[in-house]
């Protein structure tokens, strides 16, 4: 969804193993009455990042449950296992609004930071 008000940061890229894929993590940003949230799209490796919200992942500090990272949002990392799955680790305390299983032919799995 396009959204005027809103405006994404990029944080990092992370190519999948064969190069197709890439997860784009960046912090999105709605103005002041919303807080920062962390965000992954799943795209092709060509692709560049619109200002639409993430197509895989969507979290938010859960008012200062998780601690912030450098976007704002709560720290993710992203473990590519093949070319065709991928892990994404996030605090336990953040609250999750969106975390897909699948996109483009890739499973994606969740797990929390030790």
């Amino acid at each position: 969804m396009l959204d005027s008000t809103c405006g994404n940061n990029l944080l990092t890229e992370v190519w999948s193993p064969d190069g197709k894929y890439k997860v784009v993590v960046f912090q999105r940003d709605c103005g002041a009455t919303t807080g920062f949230s962390t965000q992954l799209s799943l795209m092709p490796s060509q692709h560049q990042l619109g200002n639409e919200s993430g197509n895989i992942f969507v979290a938010d500090t859960n008012h200062g449950a998780a601690p912030s990272g450098i976007g704002g949002g709560p720290s993710v990392s992203i473990q590519w296992l093949d070319p065709e799955s991928l892990v994404v680790i996030h605090h336990p305390n953040a609250r999750i609004s969106m975390a897909e299983p699948q996109s483009s032919g890739v499973r994606i799995m969740y797990k929390t930071a030790e």
